[in-house]
């Protein structure tokens, strides 16, 4: 059986795993180390459409999408690590990047998208 998910929830999930995302681009961006590159260019595609969704609109659709593109990210991380980055960004990244997972998760369809600000 399915339940209903207000808006408003989906909305807060958004906007933390934007947040996050967001805060790795920055902590990218302001690193001088040549690996970084790479990275910077994977992460600020998901970030992106986060703000995007987030300034226009979303469906379950949307956010099944987003979810997906960042599950496809950690997975490209291979077992965790993020190659030919150096410790000090890596551990500057980690407090963000360790609950990425588990916010993208939280997009998934677990019930039906209500507008209804009652849904739970």
């Amino acid at each position: 059986m399915s339940v209903p998910v207000s808006l408003a929830v989906r909305r807060g999930q958004l906007r933390l795993l934007s947040d996050h995302l967001d805060e790795i681009v920055r902590l990218l961006s302001e690193s001088r180390e040549e690996g970084a590159g790479p990275w910077l260019d994977k992460f600020g595609a998901p970030c992106r459409a986060c703000k995007k969704l987030l300034n226009s609109g979303f469906t379950q659709d949307d956010l099944d999408i987003v979810s997906g593109e960042v599950m496809d990210l950690m997975d490209d991380r291979r077992g965790g690590e993020m190659p030919f980055l150096g410790r000090n960004v890596s551990e500057q990244i980690g407090p963000y990047l360790r609950p990425l997972r588990e916010l993208a998760l939280q997009l998934r369809v677990i019930g039906y998208l209500s507008t209804e600000e009652s849904a739970w």
